[in-house]
């Protein structure tokens, strides 16, 4: 079974459960055709399609449905063209945030099918279950701290249920990934979208760390980011559960592969969330039934119905400092950004248009004529000419209105450092102007369309032309080994073991073609030795920029920085490059000087759960 086929699930309980809840407390005890839950579920066919069905709430905790709750706010992406200042970039949400309720309800939505299929069937399903569930409270406890700890199955009008204690939330959380572990019928490794024990290590790993840095640290200087180390207790294990997922794994040769549209699940793979195009595409709905990753993570290129460009909204643009954070030779650049983005003839898709980048782009870059060219900042103003000079046919495009050629859109060159190279060209592809300008010019690059470069991580080569921002049916991969190797070096730096932390980063940094570091005291990124920014940088800042060059465009650096307790730190000096109306840190914090470190408890959690008042709301609030 390559993936697990959701669409029969999807209708099947949709008619029996109520799945637009607005909170989890309410029942799902609905009725369909005279026929209940529990005459459905308690035959073998009903359990196996309510198992399939809680596959499928995984899905937008781990796609770009609350992408600003995971990535705004934070040091990596900006806004441009006027879009995307949300309230999570500017730490105004509220408890009447509506990303904030429903990010909350489909947490519990998720978990009350779990425990429902656990208590219809039994031991069958109950360690992907206790692993799904499992997933759902960690990604709760990040964003919202102590919440409910609830296993039973909610069928009825309760409505009492108390904030469990934080560490007790982390200890069932592992309790059930140590079941999953022990578990005999499950799976060493999988890869079609099911629950594994490589991947319940690899959670694991995960939440131990962030209940190291939770209940084991004190923050000491929020503006400063420091901190004192109370315990390694959870730290040790943390590094330990890493140890398991990462044993026997072998990292592909290169980074580029890893996250090639030809190349999904590879061996670095631990868990993803399944999607399938035929599936949908079978019923009907192939416009509608993927997620939008891939058109998030970029600028404005233009329409892609009748321009063929990469669709995306302008709300995640890479901002000055993560421009600046890979060095010459690091191959994720090239293997996180697209480069090139092809013209495109109005007729054949995708082997023109941007999605030729997989469907005709050859390694020298012939096979499509060129829209837009980016290139990194450390490319020198002579070899980046020289290369327009040897390319100068692939840059012949639609440069005025009164252009009869074959392809639809002007072409465009840039450097992307501080200051842009911007070139525009003639009609035969000679070089018009070039022009300069700041990165974080909020009047000039990010207000131009294509004034950034676009993350490819997600591409879907296969997608529909004009179809929307719902048609990417790439795996959305959240557990993989290459992160669980930075959760293992997070983890032993503060255990107080950096020389085995350094070992961890250096793995990765050799595999992309980077530079090994010799100690973390070695470390000098060029977004501070190039003058952009005066910090001070310690060891955890060294995993974190590793962090971020691994991991880019995937979701969660909000909760990066959130954990580390470099939240407000980062804030001051890397969000206020383009947020000109930012002041200082106190942003983050209300009146009474509390720092908003969490989300608020939704409003109307509090209005039905007797169990919670606002007495119990978090900090800041």
């Amino acid at each position: 079974m390559k993936k697990i086929i959701y669409i029969a699930a999807i209708a099947i309980v949709g008619s029996l459960v109520n799945t637009s809840c607005s909170d989890f407390l309410e029942s799902e005890n609905k009725t369909a055709g005279g026929k209940t839950a529990d005459d459905f579920f308690g035959t073998a066919e009903g359990v196996a399609t309510y198992r399939n069905y809680a596959y499928t709430l995984l899905r937008p905790l781990v796609d770009n449905t609350y992408n600003d709750m995971q990535d705004d706010g934070a040091d990596l992406y900006w806004p441009s063209r006027g879009n995307g200042k949300t309230a999570f970039n500017y730490y105004s949400v509220t408890a009447e945030n509506g990303d904030v309720q429903n990010f909350y309800t489909a947490c519990y939505k998720l978990i009350n099918v779990c425990n429902g299929v656990i208590e219809y069937g039994g031991d069958l399903y109950a360690s992907e279950m206790k692993f799904l569930r499992a997933y759902a409270y960690y990604m709760l406890a990040q964003q919202f701290g102590s919440v409910p700890y609830v296993t039973t199955y909610i069928r009825g009008a309760e409505r009492n249920y108390p904030r469990t204690p934080l560490n007790e939330v982390y200890a069932n959380i592992l309790s059930d990934l140590d079941d999953v572990i022990a578990a005999s019928n499950v799976a060493t490794i999988s890869h079609d979208g099911t629950v594994n024990k490589k991947a319940a290590y690899a959670l694991a790993a995960k939440v131990a760390l962030a209940a190291g840095w939770d209940l084991n640290t004190t923050l000491d200087d929020a503006a400063n980011g420091t901190y004192t180390v109370n315990s390694t207790e959870y730290f040790t294990k943390a590094a330990t559960y890493a140890e398991n997922a990462l044993s026997g794994v072998t990292l592909l040769e290169n980074f580029n592969d890893k996250w090639s549209p030809d190349n999904e699940g590879n061996q670095e793979e631990f868990m993803a969330a399944a999607y399938d195009r035929a599936t949908y595409a079978s019923v009907g709905t192939e416009s509608s039934g993927g997620h939008g990753l891939q058109n998030d993570y970029g600028s404005y290129y233009g329409a892609q119905n009748t321009e063929g460009c990469k669709q995306s909204g302008s709300t995640k643009v890479t901002s000055r400092k993560a421009l600046y954070l890979w060095e010459k030779g690091d191959e994720r650049y090239q293997g996180t950004f697209a480069g090139v983005h092809c013209n495109y003839d109005g007729t054949n898709w995708p082997t023109t248009g941007y999605y030729a980048l997989y469907n005709g782009l050859k390694e020298d870059l012939t096979g499509c004529n060129i829209a837009i060219y980016y290139a990194p900042f450390y490319t020198s103003v002579s070899e980046f000419e020289s290369f327009l000079s040897t390319h100068q046919k692939q840059f012949e495009g639609k440069n005025d209105k009164s252009y009869d050629g074959v392809w639809l859109l002007a072409s465009h060159a840039y450097i992307l450092g501080e200051p842009v190279r911007h070139y525009s060209f003639n009609n035969d592809g000679s070089i018009n102007k070039k022009e300069t300008v700041a990165y974080n010019d909020i009047d000039g690059i990010l207000t131009q369309t294509h004034g950034a470069d676009c993350v490819k991580k997600w591409d879907d080569k296969n997608s529909t032309c004009g179809a929307g921002t719902s048609n990417d049916y790439r795996d959305v991969v959240f557990l993989h080994a290459s992160e669980t190797y930075l959760t293992a070096a997070e983890a032993y730096l503060m255990a107080g073991n950096e020389a085995k932390a350094l070992e961890y980063v250096n793995v990765l940094r050799k595999r992309a073609g980077a530079s090994e570091l010799g100690s973390f005291k070695a470390y000098s990124p060029s977004y501070i030795s190039k003058g952009f920014y005066k910090m001070t940088l310690s060891a955890i800042d060294v995993v974190l920029d590793e962090r971020a060059r691994e991991l880019y465009g995937e979701p969660g650096r909000w909760v990066d920085l959130r954990r580390t307790k470099q939240m407000v730190r980062y804030y001051v000096a890397f969000h206020s490059d383009v947020f000109t109306d930012i002041n200082d840190w106190t942003d983050l914090a209300n009146a009474a000087g509390e720092i908003k470190w969490l989300r608020p408890i939704p409003a109307e959690e509090i209005s039905n759960n007797t169990g919670i008042t606002s007495a119990d709301q978090n900090p800041g609030y």
